[in-house]
């Protein structure tokens, strides 16, 4: 019996060996095919970005972004914590995407190509980003699948052709949640240096930044309470940037822009479908202010099913998450997405919109990948995979084959121009906004505002205004309508000035109105 144990010891230990060897040669293998699926993934996803890159004018918010680029960048610096607006430029955000587009913009010139190319890089980082994140909180076969959702998903594409700072807040974002869960999972002693640098980076990108550091506090907290030595340090100091450069957002800017956006019954709804769906599949901000909630009416077939599919693959995500994973995913997802709400409830003039919870993208990509099968079968996960995946590659070949679209036509707008109202003729606008964008547009026309920027068109005194239309001894008057929701919410004004004068050949495109008046009507 002994010579048989004393045989079998070495036999034991190769089989255990060979055993070993096959596990090491698996994992070995799943991190190739891994690293091959990311690689595609990144290829597929630059080209999605690139595609149409420069296709779409300058939309309003980029305009702003072009001015800062044109500016020095001392001047635009002085602009972000400055009470008072210089020039043209914006106060409102923080400096750092600008920094980096100024600095390129020097290379690359200002062209709308030029300007969107640093977003486009930064989304495709973020590919890369989201997959190891995920690998990191669930393992290789999620990171495979989280890759390819954020390389098709329309929202991230949407951002990576808008020359705003929406790429580079979800690129940070992701790193930051990768050292966060790093550190979680032991792959690193502390939250050190690399931590505290991202986050005020991530700060210094956007104010609404600060939703994913508390998420991140809140996840330390829960699962890591007697480990303080190892992140307190570390989350110290970034609370300390973040608390300032909050300071300087809440304090040092008056935020009017944020009284364009009103709380709805669609508002929170509305924001989680726009991160699945991207903004092909919403109405467009005219349509939201013109008509409320029911501007969401042809979409709500498509936002039910694709509801129900999110629904059914987030409980399967949280029965495949560990703790660590589903806290700092659920944490990210809750805090980003309730937290502009419950701000501007306490704050009423600070700024809501879909595009700031691009800082919780990374967790909820992380979430559906947790939640889809590798292999599709026939059951209800994979049809809810189909739906979503369905969901998303609409969205974004919607989006492509027209970038523009829900904004301003202002091509169809300027050919009309070209074609029928001399260069040296003014033309009236109606709204501020509107004139920045026609100012830009077609720098070589003379744009007039009218009525002033803090004037509100209403029944008390859009006949006065109407009536009062600077003539300035012209036979005619050409008066542009558009992004009119805050100088003339009801269309009081606008309606005023049809009924009382007597119209000549205009246009309408989609979002801009061109209304030719001539003299009075009825005396």
């Amino acid at each position: 019996m002994r010579e048989m144990d004393v045989a079998s010891g070495p036999a034991m230990r190769r089989a255990s060996d060979a055993r070993w060897d096959d596990a090491r040669d698996l994992r070995s293998g799943a991190r190739v095919l891994t690293c091959a699926h990311v690689a595609a993934a990144i290829v597929v996803a630059l080209a999605i970005r690139l595609y149409h890159l420069g296709y779409a004018p300058l939309w309003f918010d980029e305009i702003d972004t072009a001015q800062w680029a044109s500016a020095a960048v001392g001047e635009m610096l002085h602009t972000v914590v400055s009470y008072e607006p210089a020039g043209n430029f914006d106060p409102y955000q923080m400096p750092l995407y600008f920094i980096v587009v100024n600095l390129w913009s020097k290379i690359a010139g200002l062209s709308a190509e030029a300007l969107r190319f640093p977003g486009a890089l930064l989304s495709v980082a973020t590919v890369a980003l989201i997959a190891v994140l995920a690998d990191a909180l669930l393992d290789a076969r999620a990171a495979r699948r989280a890759a390819w959702l954020a390389a098709i998903s329309p929202y991230l594409v949407h951002h990576a052709q808008d020359a705003r700072m929406y790429p580079l807040l979800c690129a940070l974002a992701a790193a930051s949640l990768l050292l966060l869960a790093r550190f979680l999972r032991g792959n690193s002693d502390r939250l050190g240096i690399a931590f505290v640098v991202t986050n005020v980076a991530l700060m210094l990108t956007h104010y609404y930044a600060f939703f994913v550091i508390a998420a991140e506090l809140a996840t330390l907290v829960v699962v890591h309470p007697a480990r303080k030595r190892a992140w307190v340090p570390g989350f110290a100091a970034t609370a300390v940037a973040a608390a300032g450069l909050l300071y300087v957002a809440l304090a040092l800017t008056p935020h009017r822009s944020g009284d364009v956006y009103r709380l709805g019954s669609m508002a929170f709804p509305g924001a989680i479908w726009s991160v699945l769906s991207g903004y092909t599949l919403l109405p467009s901000s005219e349509e939201l202010h013109r008509i409320g909630a029911q501007a969401a009416r042809p979409y709500l077939p498509y936002a039910t099913a694709s509801g129900l599919a999110l629904i059914a693959i987030a409980a399967v995500a949280m029965r495949r998450m560990d703790t660590v994973a589903r806290i700092v995913v659920l944490a990210t997802i809750a805090s980003v997405a309730v937290g502009p709400f419950v701000a501007h409830i306490v704050f009423p003039g600070i700024s809501v919109n879909p595009r700031y919870l691009i800082a919780g993208a990374p967790a909820f990509i992380v979430l559906l990948a947790a939640g889809m099968p590798d292999r599709l079968r026939l059951d209800g996960r994979s049809a809810a995979t189909i739906v979503i995946v369905a969901v998303m590659i609409v969205g974004t070949i919607r989006h492509l084959s027209d970038p523009a679209q829900k904004r301003e036509d202002v091509a169809a707008a300027g050919r009309w121009l070209r074609a029928n109202v001399p260069v040296d003729e003014p033309v009236l606008v109606t709204s501020a906004e509107m004139a920045i964008i026609a100012r830009y547009t077609w720098p070589d026309r003379t744009f007039l505002l009218y009525p002033d920027k803090s004037v509100v068109a209403d029944a008390g005194n859009a006949e006065r205004l109407a009536a009062g239309i600077p003539w300035n001894g012209r036979r005619r008057v050409l008066y542009m309508f558009g992004r009119d929701w805050v100088s003339d919410p009801d269309g009081r004004l606008q309606r005023a000035v049809i009924g009382r004068y007597a119209p000549c050949p205009g246009t309408e495109v989609r979002g801009i109105r061109l209304r030719c008046i001539r003299a009075l009507a009825g005396g």
